[in-house]
């Protein structure tokens, strides 16, 4: 009984050590507060360029979280060459709303300077990306805000993601889950949530929005296409998620892991069919591992996945944690391998990277698998 008290002390100590940075404080209603749009959190669905996916009724968030929010941005980049791909690598990584230096990152990627030689195709699944600008309501109807990050990189320019993928030359599939910010407190119009960016054109773009914890959570997921040096044609879906630090203080006992296992279950629910996947994000799997259910049951879900190592992706001070992780169910014959980028480029967390191949032959998968 003690150890258990020990545990949930710390855990709790911690969720609150942490809920500052998350962006947890409790959220604010706007002043001068219209009706919210009849709509609601499916709004934000953009024209039918993102099918949305959404929870049960009982399990979505509030309205007025969604309509805080702008609607989802779909820029694909012209392909430029052919299509033969033979190798991707992805890359999954919490940005800190702003504080990450994507630029210097892809500069790293495509200088080889991260992986020893030219990355020419990449894909990154970024969290805590934030996006700024007039596509975000000036003022939250009826909106709830959590309180504002906005961090910046050690380089001082602070970008946000649609900046970013433009002068990158990259496709960009980017869906907020919230604001970042409030009005009423005169903070600037943005909102935040999850990304993907990539060297190929995005297709099939989807929005899943997870069962309501104590923030509004909405994972993206698009296909990309192309074909090997062989011929073989290939789709591989790639996926960025972040679920949530803690549930709401009327269950904060959740906080301890069930409430990340609900919103696993939701995403695998929603991913269960479709083309060999690639799932990569923040799981903030803070409570230890035996709380930490949802990494287990992902790892079930994705078999492909190989054994993580122990190494922490989130430090602060003394704290050190592995929050962040990448999930494969890939067909027969594919290879990967997973190791942490050893630079944060500005933000709280460190990236995750892993070479996919999609189609492979056995000579291929066992120089790829010995690739450091």
């Amino acid at each position: 009984m003690h150890e258990t008290f020990s545990l949930r002390r710390f855990g709790l100590m911690a969720t609150l050590a942490l809920a500052p940075a998350a962006g947890a404080c409790g959220p604010a209603r706007a002043k001068h507060a219209r009706p919210p749009e009849p709509a609601g959190c499916q709004q934000a669905a953009d024209s039918g360029a993102v099918r949305w996916v959404v929870p049960r009724p009982a399990e979505a968030s509030p309205a007025e979280w969604c309509v805080a929010v702008g609607t989802p941005v779909l820029r694909n980049r012209r392909p430029t060459g052919d299509a033969v791909v033979d190798s991707l690598l992805v890359v999954t990584w919490n940005t800190h709303v702003g504080g990450g230096d994507v630029a210097r990152l892809v500069e790293d990627l495509r200088a080889g300077r991260v992986t020893g030689a030219p990355v020419r195709d990449f894909v990154l699944l970024l969290q805590e990306a934030y996006r700024a600008g007039g596509a975000v309501p000036a003022t939250a109807p009826s909106a709830y805000s959590p309180k504002r990050i906005a961090t910046a990189p050690p380089g001082g320019e602070r970008v946000d993601i649609a900046t970013s993928a433009a002068r990158l030359g990259l496709s960009l599939l980017y869906v907020p889950s919230m604001r970042n910010g409030r009005s009423a407190d005169g903070d600037p119009a943005e909102d935040r949530g999850n990304a993907i960016l990539a060297t190929r054109p995005l297709e099939a773009a989807m929005a899943i929005e997870l069962p309501h914890q104590a923030q509004r959570r909405v994972a993206v997921a698009a296909e990309i296409g192309a074909r090997t040096s062989a011929g073989a044609p290939w789709r591989l879906r790639l996926v960025s998620a972040h679920l949530d630090h803690r549930a709401s203080w009327s269950r904060i006992g959740e906080s301890f892991g069930a409430g990340r296992l609900r919103q696993a279950m939701a995403l695998a629910e929603a991913l269960d069919e479709g083309p060999p996947t690639v799932l990569g994000g923040d799981l903030n799997t803070w409570a230890g591992a035996r709380r930490e259910t949802a990494v287990p049951y992902l790892r079930a879900r994705f078999p492909a996945t190989p054994p993580e190592r122990a190494v922490a992706t989130f430090t602060s001070g003394l704290y050190a944690r592995r929050l962040d992780h990448l999930f494969f169910r890939l067909p027969e014959g594919s290879a990967s391998e997973l190791r942490r980028i050893d630079d944060r480029y500005g933000s709280d967390h460190y990236p995750l990277m892993a070479w996919i191949r999609p189609v492979a032959a056995p000579a291929v998968v066992r120089q790829v698998a010995g690739r450091r």
